[in-house]
This record gives structure tokens, C-alpha cells and sequence, in this order.
């Protein structure tokens, strides 16, 4: 994971000092799930995240379904730095009409 060692008003400094210039930016903490999810047996993945089947029930323990925090979806591309796709809340929306 990168980590940022300085922020100028066009580039952005990461600490092995590659340099990302930028006219607007928006950076936001990776995602790390709850800690009662972390704690339990292997409800999420290493970065706190439930991995599911397509209704969104938990691959292993199908009474579990999840509403917000799934699988994340693969970057579309490779890149040196990376990142996830941004969440959209269409989770929560598809969880709401189920009930």
C-alpha cells in the first residue's frame, strides 16, 4: 500500500517518492470492515470484506446475508497504484426492496 509522504497543490508525494500530479483529488482510508467481522471465523476476507454468492448470502454460511460491505469488485485495469472500484450504495438499495 502506498503511503503519502507529503501533499503540494499539484502532486501528491508518496513516501518511495513517486510523484502523482493531480488537478483535483480525493483520497479516501482503505476499507477495513468491522471488528466484530474480523473476529469471526472467516465471515470476511483480509480487508474486511463478505464474499458472496449473487443474492448476497455468504458462500459458507448462507443464513448470512450481507447488505453493504461485499466482495470487492476487481479494478478494470492494472495500475502501479492501487485501487478498488468506488462503492455505489446499489447494495443497500437491492437489500431495502428484498425486505
Amino acid at each position: 500500500m502506498p503511503v503519502i509522504k507529503q501533499i503540494d497543490k499539484s502532486k501528491i508525494i508518496l513516501k518511495n517518492g513517486e510523484e502523482l500530479p493531480y488537478k483535483m483529488a480525493m483520497l479516501i482510508p482503505p476499507f477495513e470492515g468491522t471488528q466484530v467481522m474480523q473476529a469471526g471465523p472467516k465471515l470476511v476476507d483480509e480487508k474486511g470484506f463478505v464474499e458472496t454468492d449473487g443474492p448476497y448470502k455468504h458462500i459458507t454460511y448462507k443464513m448470512f446475508i450481507a447488505g453493504q460491505a461485499v466482495k470487492v469488485v476487481p479494478p478494470f485495469q492494472a495500475n502501479v497504484t492501487p485501487f478498488g472500484m468506488l462503492k455505489t450504495g446499489y447494495p443497500s438499495d437491492v437489500t431495502g426492496k428484498i425486505n
